[in-house]
């Protein structure tokens, strides 16, 4: 019996042994991620910082509805809009744009600030306060300031917004 004991752990200890070494080739192998140059870095802050632009001005020309081009539809899109307790995906957040888009007259979104933190040649993420000015079709006037956080994810047509976070401040 004290044989046949000795005998597994030699098998285990070798499976041991094998794993590790599979995963240090693994691991080694891998791609070191490319450090992205002082002049990628300022191109793609500029990039971004123009579509968030973009996006506040399409939102103030077409309404809600301006939103959806500037949204990744993918499964990995979530979004934690003010009031949720969790974040939502793209159907629920397209859901409620939908629903919410003709009881609006008029939307004027501006960054009061903004930064734009570069992760790759094709991730960022973003944070800033927004200020909201808002008609509803009754007329009604409101304002609201708005901290927003997210991250952005380069596609074949432009700078989509993937996953984030929108608070109000009060």
């Amino acid at each position: 019996m004290g044989e046949k004991c000795f005998v597994n752990l030699i098998i285990m200890n070798f499976q041991l042994l094998y794993l590790s070494v599979i995963l240090l080739f693994v691991v080694g192998c891998a791609k070191p991620e490319k450090r992205l140059t002082q002049h990628e870095q300022e191109t793609i802050i500029a990039e971004v910082t123009s579509t968030l632009n973009e996006y506040h001005d399409n939102i103030r020309m077409n309404g809600l509805l301006g939103e959806f081009k500037y949204l990744d539809s993918s499964a990995s899109f979530s979004w934690h809009p003010p009031g949720f307790s969790t974040p939502i995906s793209y159907d629920s957040v397209a859901s409620i744009i939908r629903a919410n888009a003709l009881l609006f007259s008029s939307i004027d979104n501006h960054w009061d600030s903004l930064t734009v933190r570069p992760l790759s040649e094709v991730e960022v993420e973003y944070e800033g306060v927004i200020t909201s000015a808002v008609f509803d079709t009754a007329g009604k006037f409101s304002t609201f300031r708005l901290r927003e956080n997210g991250l952005m994810v380069k596609s074949a047509d432009g700078w989509k917004l993937r996953s984030g976070k929108t608070d109000l401040i009060h």
